[in-house]
């Protein structure tokens, strides 16, 4: 992505742009910014108290703030992502109050009808947060987090955590009540698209089950309701679709989720409370961390 970031920067003409002369004997030539953005540099520049390397610079709006990148003579490209037009301007100062025996500076702009290119965000990582509601059988309710631990191009490992409580009537003669908690190690994939992600996850992992409940025994001389308890631990697996609308740092995400129990004989009897698919809806939010 920084590949091409470069290459649509350098589709603007230098040519389209005039140098301009401060009194501190710098030299600027605007051929990529906004105009509030050239505007603040310009007066940076103007008080910067000495000029000693010639920059090439091109400042780029993005979803996280600006991107700027500066050829110096040398051929060092320098180039980073700041939150506002302030510390663009004081970075660019500064930079241009780098030593180098060659004293001169220059400030590129492009002509204005190139679409800005945005900053991908898929390498960075993200904390998710949010709740989870079940679809289908008796329902149910739950909290869900899930943490990027390492992150290349598009792609993530993390790891998540979730715990879920699940109410069912047994035909009119008792209730039951299933509380899991799991954890999940996650590899996930993710597509930008402006300010909204798309990602893609897959996971396996562990989920512990406790069972609790009260149902009506059958036995002789006659029936009786009889406490159901037991507990045990089983494999988990599952895939996820989430979609999220960034505001900066932070995002607001949703979308569905299939998982997949290896879950049988939760109270010790066979045949009696055994679960191996779940869909649930998730809603939260994200932040980049």
């Amino acid at each position: 992505m920084r590949v091409l970031l470069v290459a649509v920067l350098g589709v603007a003409s230098p040519a389209a742009a005039q140098p301009v002369s401060h009194a501190n004997g710098c030299i600027v030539t605007i051929t990529r910014a906004p105009d509030d953005v050239r505007a603040t540099i310009d007066a940076w520049v103007e008080a910067e108290p000495r000029c000693e390397t010639a920059l090439d610079v091109k400042v780029v709006p993005t979803v996280d703030g600006l991107y700027l990148i500066a050829r110096s003579p040398d051929g060092k490209v320098r180039e980073r992502i700041v939150p506002d037009v302030q510390s663009a301007a004081v970075l660019v100062a500064s930079w241009a109050a780098e030593s180098n025996p060659r004293s001169s500076w220059q400030i590129e702009s492009t002509p204005r009808d190139v679409a800005p290119t945005a900053v991908s965000h898929s390498a960075s990582k993200w904390l998710t947060l949010g709740g989870m509601m079940m679809i289908g059988g008796s329902g149910g309710y739950g909290l869900r987090g899930d943490l990027d631990l390492l992150t290349r191009g598009s792609w993530s490992l993390g790891v998540g955590v979730g715990g879920s409580q699940t109410n069912d009537d047994v035909e009119g003669d008792g209730w039951i009540k299933l509380v899991d908690l799991r954890v999940v190690a996650t590899l996930a994939g993710s597509m930008d698209f402006g300010a909204w992600q798309v990602r893609l996850a897959a996971g396996a992992g562990v989920v512990h089950t406790e069972l609790r409940g009260v149902v009506k025994d059958y036995g002789d001389p006659m029936p009786e309701f009889m406490e159901e308890t037991g507990h045990g631990d089983w494999l988990t697996a599952e895939g996820s679709l989430l979609i999220s609308r960034r505001f900066g740092d932070w995002a607001l995400a949703a979308g569905p989720s299939v998982g997949w129990m290896a879950q049988r004989k939760v109270n010790g009897n066979p045949g009696e409370f055994d679960r191996t698919l779940e869909v649930t809806a998730f809603a939260g939010i994200r932040r980049k961390l």
